[in-house]
């Protein structure tokens, strides 16, 4: 798992280096800069937000494999909604606050932080979902669906690069975008396996699945809106560290109100 999953990168960086070297002409300067920017310092940071919201569900991730090693009632889908909802808007807001985000720790023109902000939510469902089907599938499965993922995102790289670069988009954008197909395909494969081994039904969590949508609709329109009022495309540090602090407070607002309409709910 983690040979194959660390492939993913190593593997983009190649690829990614071979291209802009000798098809789109970088200097090696520029060329080691920008992939050190990217896939070191940029997903070093979505790391430690991984390793942030691991350390926060890690007891309960734990006690979710106990109980599907020792065959007890269980439901994985209230767990992984959990983690979805929560990674899901944390993405959200990195994508929100990116460019400020980006001022302060790079001071460049690429927003790197948006690049790699959108592999958090992939790579944490993935990782999951790996993990969870470790524990009830056989060794073979899992590596099949490993690989096929990692074929598919090798597979899927070049394309993905130029297609970016004819776009006029950032061309590591589009390495990533190549590694979070890879992330998908290899989490579909493993929520079937889960389903079929622990008799689940994915219908059954579509209802919980469309509230995490909605959700996360309302509150990217809502974080979209403040954008008009408070702009988001800053260029000093001071303001961008405003900024950051204005959409975060704005975030645990939304939060509390949610929080307080679903007690009333209950009640």
């Amino acid at each position: 798992y983690s040979i194959i999953t660390s492939s993913y990168f190593y593997t983009s960086i190649i690829m990614l280096y071979f291209l802009l070297i000798n098809k789109y002409n970088y200097t090696y300067d520029v060329v080691g800069t920008y992939i050190t920017n990217t896939y070191l310092y940029g997903l070093i940071i979505i790391y430690f937000i991984y390793l942030f919201i691991k350390n926060n569900y890690i007891d309960k991730f734990n006690m979710l494999l106990d109980k599907i090693k020792n065959k007890e009632d269980y439901n994985i889908y209230n767990f992984i909604n959990k983690i979805t909802n929560v990674t899901l808007s944390i993405t959200i807001l990195l994508i929100i606050i990116s460019k400020p985000l980006n001022n302060i720790i790079f001071n460049n023109e690429i927003n790197i932080i948006l690049n790699v902000s959108y592999i958090l939510f992939f790579y944490i469902l993935y990782s999951i979902i790996i993990k969870i089907s470790m524990i009830c599938n056989k060794s073979k499965n899992i590596f099949i669906t490993l690989l096929i993922g990692l074929i598919i995102s090798i597979i899927t790289n070049i394309p993905i690069i130029n297609s970016s670069y004819r776009m006029g988009y950032d061309m590591a954008s589009g390495s990533l975008i190549s590694i979070i197909l890879g992330f998908i395909i290899s989490t579909i494969i493993g929520i079937i396996l889960i389903n079929k081994k622990l008799k689940l039904s994915l219908i059954n969590n579509f209802n919980d699945i469309l509230n995490i949508i909605y959700e996360n609709i309302i509150y990217s329109l809502i974080l979209i809106l403040f954008t008009f009022i408070i702009k988001v495309n800053v260029t000093s540090i001071t303001k961008s560290i405003l900024v950051i602090i204005f959409y975060i407070f704005i975030t645990i607002i939304f939060y509390i109100i949610k929080r307080k309409i679903i007690n009333k709910r209950v009640q």
